[in-house]
């Protein structure tokens, strides 16, 4: 009997995925039509989200994220990024809440292969955009937040930067900050892996 209850506790283990590192969280965020799922592993953190979009005046989508107070960055590389749809999106986003509508900078790839800097100033108010160059991953992206100034931009090597888009927003001193993935198709998950992550 010990046996059998040592075994079925060493399967569990096998079974749960790794756990994120201290301070970090995940969640589904608005009607995803499938229940996503984030693990974490030799600084991975590999991402499976369903969600309609990350657009207008309500977001669907997977999202992993801790606090940042003030000012500051995150820099990320995807390294890999499924096809589900040619609007999937996977980036790195500063984000008020974990409501469904609220206000957020976003720094994204898409599924057809370019980049996309998004922002919501108003909660529940629609997204503004700025399309940049075509990127494919591996690829590199960092959001930074200088006061209300919101600058998203790629890099193919991690070293030289472009900038897409910066937005002027009214947001809390302490945001949310970390990864985004929408399948842009409710029926699949996508599936999507970032490394080299770095907050400041």
């Amino acid at each position: 009997k010990a046996v059998a209850v040592f075994a079925k506790w060493i399967g569990a283990l096998h079974a749960a995925p790794p756990s994120l590192p201290r301070g970090w969280s995940d969640a589904d965020i608005g009607d995803v039509g499938l229940p996503g799922e984030t693990s974490f592993l030799n600084g991975n953190f590999h991402l499976l989200a369903s969600g309609s979009d990350i657009w207008e005046s309500a977001d669907a989508f997977r999202f992993v994220f801790k606090p940042l107070a003030g000012d500051g960055q995150i820099i990320a590389r995807v390294a890999s990024f499924q096809f589900t749809d040619p609007w999937a999106k996977a980036g790195v986003m500063l984000r008020e809440n974990v409501s469904a509508g609220s206000k957020y900078a976003f720094m994204a790839f898409t599924g057809q292969g370019g980049s996309m800097f998004q922002s919501r100033a108003t909660a529940d108010a629609l997204t503004a955009s700025a399309d940049g160059p075509a990127a494919k991953p591996p690829h590199w992206l960092k959001l930074t937040r200088t006061g209300d100034i919101f600058t998203g931009y790629v890099s193919a090597d991690g070293e030289t930067w472009e900038p897409v888009g910066s937005a002027t927003n009214a947001l809390s001193k302490t945001l949310l900050v970390g990864f985004a993935l929408t399948a842009h198709n409710n029926s699949v998950l996508n599936s999507t892996l970032f490394d080299n992550v770095t907050v400041k």
